[in-house]
Parts: C-alpha cells; structure tokens; sequence
C-alpha cells in the first residue's frame, strides 16, 4: 500500500511544470509577440504608403487632363503658321510657360491667373485642393518642352509630397516649397515623386487656314 502511494506521489510531482519550462515558454511567446507587431507597423507602414501613391496618381492624372484641357485656347499653328508664343498660346492658361526650344526646360508651379482660383496645385492629406500651408500635403510641378515648335509639346507632372514629416530634411518642404525640393534632389527616402507625361498638340479651329 505505502509504494503505491509512493508512485502516486512521484506521477504528481511528474505531472506538473518547472518554473524554468514556464520561463521558456513565456520567452518564447514574447518573441512571437514581438514578430506579430513589428508586421503589423510594416503592414501600416505599406498601407499607408500605398495610399499616397494612389493620391498622388490621381493628382497627376487630374494635371494631366487640365493641361490637355488647356490646349483649346492654343488655337492657331501647324507647319505653315509662322508661331509667336506671345499670341498664339496668349488665352492658355499654363501651355503659355512654354520655353523656346533651345532653352533646358524647367519645373514651374502651375498657377491659374484668374479670380476665383479655381484649380489649385497644392492638396491636403485626403487629395483635396487647399491653399492653407499648414494643409498642404501633396505639390504638383509641370515641366514643358517642344516637340516639334508651333505644333506639339510635351507635358511632364510631377507630385511629389514629404515621407517623413518630422524629419529635419524634409521640414523646409512643408507648404510646398519647390525650391527647398531643388535642394533635396530626388532622395526618395525624404520625398515621395508620382510621375506623368502627355504630348499636347494645338487644337485647330474648323474653318482657319493651317
């Protein structure tokens, strides 16, 4: 009867865990927590990124479309028109900023000259049009150059926006300054570009000679 009970004692002494098993085991659940959310700041991290892509890609699309839109006030050229950029791009509202074709083209803020500015190139966080520096998230940039003179030009958009706001590199950026931007080059790990091209041509008038 006694080593019966003698068994019973040492089967329950076996049964039961150590302190440094328990230990272990804790170790081994913290890493694991550790590893789940580190994944879950990269997956935010992505996400995020990921939609700021997607805003600056349709920004540079609606850029796109206004430029192309500004070609009807380019209503006279073609290869037998004399071409005078002072007249003939006078009633477009940013193809006007065009360069003579021997000049190196460069990026410019488009600004729409009118009261009420209705078309903005400054955007918030959402992708909104906003003029208020403290808001400004995403900054868009247009770059022209001639194709062929008089008949053709292309259209470059670019939006760019700071990846890293608290970054002392980036904080001049803020409200889209485009100078600062010149500065910084095109170090992706400070600032996000978003990059669009189009060709834009003159829009004939029915009936004008060519």
């Amino acid at each position: 009867m006694a080593s019966i009970q003698h068994r019973s004692k040492r089967r329950a002494r076996r049964a039961g865990y150590t302190l440094i098993e328990v230990m272990m085991a804790l170790g081994v659940l913290a890493a694991g927590a550790v590893g789940v959310l580190g994944l879950q700041q990269a997956v935010m991290r992505g996400n995020l990124e990921a939609r700021q892509i997607a805003t600056a890609t349709h920004i540079a699309s609606t850029w796109v479309e206004r430029l192309q839109r500004d070609a009807i006030g380019w209503s006279r050229g073609g290869p037998s028109v004399v071409f005078s950029p002072a007249t003939d791009l006078a009633n477009t509202r940013y193809l006007s900023h065009v360069g003579d074709a021997t000049d190196a083209p460069e990026w410019f803020v488009p600004v729409m000259v009118q009261t009420p500015v209705t078309e903005r190139a400054t955007f918030d966080h959402f992708g909104r049009e906003t003029d208020v520096a403290a808001e400004m998230r995403f900054c868009t940039n247009v770059r022209l150059q001639w194709v062929y003179v008089g008949q053709a030009m292309r259209a470059d958009v670019r939006v760019w926006w700071p990846r890293r706001t608290a970054s002392a590199q980036t904080a001049a950026l803020q409200g889209c300054n485009g100078g600062n931007l010149e500065m910084l080059g095109t170090r992706t790990r400070d600032v996000g570009f978003v990059h669009a091209s189009t060709v834009i041509r003159w829009t004939p008038v029915p009936g004008a000679s060519r």
